[in-house]
């Protein structure tokens, strides 16, 4: 009886050893198998797996193509229009608010820059460009692994940019039509003529600072376009300065420059001096002045001190609105220190950019004001008709 027991339990463990065996050959068997499917010809196993609904419509998946991706791109551009225009495809179509457009003035080269390396989808690099206005167009891979589009220009011009459901459109145009509105900004002073100073800072190199970073700020801004005076210590003329806003045909002018008391003080602040308005320019200096100071104390956290009537030659000779604007105290140890650190220049900057917006934010709504009064308004000629037929019809 016991050995009868045992008996049936070793049967019972060697069927167990051999399912594991058994397990273990089916395995074998269809990895095998798998190993074959992915070796053969896929028509030779959808036609022995014909019958296999399932199994067919696998291999046929796998067997359709993929749909081919348009990569290539037409690039024209018009001597006569001055009109780049780039093709979209399949894998270079974003909207054109993506793409970046760096106007570096000074060295007359625009560098437009597409969000992504596009560089193949091109035949050539050099469009050859060569007009009145265009010395030459390349497309080459920048630094960031982005597509740059350089076009040197043969003097100082704008570009504007548009798109469609087939293509993107870059047009080189005169300033004045590329931007909605010019604003100037001038850096005070300069290479032998510091300004003032205390404390180690000279007034020539705090303004230049701001100035660039107010700059900065604009750069990816397409409602208008700031340039400066100068970039570097270099000292232009006062009337100099403000020709050259003069010859751009400007819509705003800010001066840029470091207060002083005649003695080290307490005296702080900013102040914005400006002249008398220009005829027809759709808002007056001395508001402008107002914003500017308003702007500036409140984003570097000084005194906003008043704004004052002063005939300064920089002012005077624009002929567009225009402000003088102190931005603080340099004889102020606490202020110096403020206006000649990074973090102070930033700020300060921020102030006089959020001014100049609001300034043309307010300089054009007035134009749209009046614009649409005068279109409603009848002219001259009909109201005399108006006048004539009201008395040939009381006379008669």
């Amino acid at each position: 009886m016991f050995f009868r027991r045992k008996r049936n339990l070793f049967i019972q463990n060697n069927s167990g050893d051999n399912s594991k065996k058994i397990i273990f050959v089916i395995t074998v068997i269809f990895i095998v198998f798998a190993a074959v499917f992915c070796v053969v010809k896929k028509d030779v196993v959808i036609g022995v797996f014909a019958n296999r609904p399932f199994l067919a419509d696998i291999f046929k998946n796998e067997e359709e193509e993929l749909p081919v991706l348009k990569t290539d791109s037409k690039v024209e551009y018009d001597k006569s229009t001055h009109l780049l225009k780039i093709e979209k495809n399949d894998i270079m179509n974003f909207e054109a608010s993506k793409i970046d457009i760096y106007d570096d003035y000074v060295n007359c080269c625009i560098t437009i820059t597409l969000p992504g390396d596009f560089t193949g989808c091109f035949e050539k690099d050099d469009l050859g460009a060569d007009d009145e206005m265009v010395a030459s167009i390349k497309i080459g891979k920048g630094k960031d692994g982005n597509t740059e589009i350089k076009i040197d220009e043969k003097s100082r011009y704008g570009v504007t940019v548009s798109d469609d459901d087939k293509y993107y459109y870059f047009n080189v145009k005169n300033v004045k039509e590329a931007y909605k509105n010019i604003v100037i900004v001038d850096p005070g002073h300069g290479e032998i003529d510091s300004g003032t100073d205390g404390f180690g800072y000279y007034e020539k190199d705090i303004v230049l600072s701001v100035s660039k970073y107010v700059e900065e700020l604009n750069r990816n801004d397409r409602d208008f376009k700031i340039y400066l005076t100068r970039h570097e210590d270099t000292l232009p003329g006062l009337s100099e300065r403000a020709e050259y806003a003069n010859g751009l045909g400007a819509d705003y002018f800010v001066s840029v420059h470091v207060n002083a008391a005649e003695e080290m003080s307490e005296i702080s602040g900013t102040e914005v001096y400006y002249y008398k308005d220009i005829e027809n320019a759709y808002i007056g200096n001395e508001e402008c002045a107002d914003i500017m100071c308003k702007n500036i104390s409140k984003s570097a956290g000084s005194k906003a001190r008043e704004s004052k009537y002063e005939n300064f030659e920089v002012i005077r000779v624009a002929k567009m609105p225009s402000v003088l604007c102190e931005i603080g105290f340099i004889t102020n140890e606490k202020e110096a220190k403020f206006m000649g650190s990074e973090e102070g220049q930033k700020k300060i900057a921020q102030g006089i950019y959020n001014g100049i917006k609001e300034v043309l934010e307010k300089k054009d709504k007035n134009k749209e004001i009046k614009t649409k009064e005068e279109s409603e308004s009848p002219t001259a000629q009909e109201s005399e008709e108006t006048s004539a037929a009201e008395e040939s019809e009381r006379v008669s």
